[in-house]
């Protein structure tokens, strides 16, 4: 059992200055307030690795509930009540969060909306990887906001829903007593493998094992994301096959427009991916984070000054976000605007408190700009700084 919690969260988890709880106007509805200051301790609690919080407010019985309500068991008395001590003993999703933070990541909270005793708030995950967002599903039980279920933009459904099909294959197999194999168990086997497989990096094997798999589970939602995810690392029509695949089964998603963002980009399809980063954008409610991919692929497309004015806004709206100065510092020098880089690495230098000799071992790739006379003047009048 703890091998299948642990490859649920793998599955579930797969990584400046935003919009934090104070920001937000009064509101005249009490709970709504409760509901923005219960975003700003979560965001604050995991943000300094403790996942005490988020874990005591996931309400386990609510989200278990929920999720048999949707998943409904044929289990015998005895083991459905040893299958849900099971499930609430590996639920633990704040230490997973806090875990990716630790390796520097961050769960910035993003906005809120309150209605009818349900709240959503919604939360960018950044992790060492990749970008993600949670919308967390709040009910205020006894008046107390708690945590109840979550919408995953890269898996593209609830955890709920996550949970409740992986563990209809796990209950399957294990009441299985028949020859034949159930779908359902196999799913779950033939995860595990493709897991493998990507994990080591043999993509080609990997969508070939998928393209093997039986119909029904390919059309799952899981084996879809992970044949984008596959496909991501072949050529462009193997790519545009699963993605075109997983639109006509689940068009009516936020996450498809993050989901393939990755391949999009490896293969070239820019405006594609402008596309489904505006598209991404309206469905967060606004992220200035976007920016940076959307001044990366301007960069991919040559178009450097729109480039340079995407991650400008971005470091003006994020000024404490190190990937942005980093990126236009690079658009910088390889354009040779070499009096602008010098004033950027000025401006690191103030918020990151640098020395200039922690830039050196990037510099060292640009032989032209550390033998202009803009940097060697920068040099001398950085000296002991």
């Amino acid at each position: 059992m703890n091998k299948l919690c642990y490859l649920i969260l793998v599955i579930l988890i797969g990584t400046f200055m935003p919009l934090h709880a104070e920001e937000f106007k009064v509101n005249s509805d009490p709970a709504f307030n409760k509901l923005i200051t219960f975003a700003g301790y979560i965001e604050a609690s995991l943000e300094n690795e403790d996942p005490s919080f988020f874990n005591k407010n996931f309400d386990v019985d609510l989200f278990i509930k929920n999720m048999l309500n949707k998943n409904q068991f044929d289990l015998s008395e005895a083991f459905a009540k040893g299958f849900v001590e099971e499930l609430k003993n590996g639920l633990d999703f704040g230490t997973s969060i806090a875990a990716e933070i630790q390796k520097g990541g961050s769960y910035t909270f993003l906005n809120a909306d309150y209605k009818d005793n349900t709240g959503e708030i919604l939360f960018r995950f950044l992790s060492s990887q990749t970008i993600n967002y949670h919308k967390l599903y709040v009910k205020f039980v006894e008046k107390e906001p708690k945590i109840t279920d979550i919408y995953v933009f890269q898996s593209g459904e609830k955890m709920s829903e996550s949970i409740g099909r992986l563990y209809s294959a796990f209950i399957s197999g294990k009441e299985n007593t028949g020859d034949q194999m159930p779908v359902k168990w196999l799913f779950y086997l033939e995860y595990q493998k493709l897991y493998t497989l990507i994990s080591e990096g043999k993509y080609k094997k990997a969508h070939k094992k998928l393209l093997n798999l039986p119909e029904e589970i390919r059309r799952d939602r899981l084996f879809q994301i992970m044949d984008i995810q596959v496909a991501s690392n072949l050529d462009k029509k193997t790519f545009n096959s699963a993605y075109g695949n997983y639109i006509n089964h689940f068009p009516e998603n936020p996450g498809k427009y993050l989901i393939p963002l990755d391949g999009l980009i490896v293969h070239d399809e820019f405006l594609k991916a402008l596309k489904c980063i505006d598209r991404l954008d309206e469905s967060v409610g606004t992220d200035p984070l976007l920016d940076l991919l959307r001044g990366n692929i301007y960069y991919n497309m040559n178009k450097y000054e729109t480039a340079e004015k995407k991650l400008s806004s971005l470091i003006d709206v994020m000024p404490e976000f190190e990937n942005g100065y980093y990126n236009l510092l690079t658009i910088y020098i390889e354009q040779q605007k070499f009096s602008e880089a010098t004033h950027l690495l000025d401006d690191m230098i103030g918020i990151f408190n640098y020395y200039k000799e922690d830039f050196q071992p990037l510099l060292a790739n640009y032989p032209a700009f550390i033998n202009s006379s803009e940097y060697k003047n920068w040099i001398d009048l950085s000296q002991g700084l």
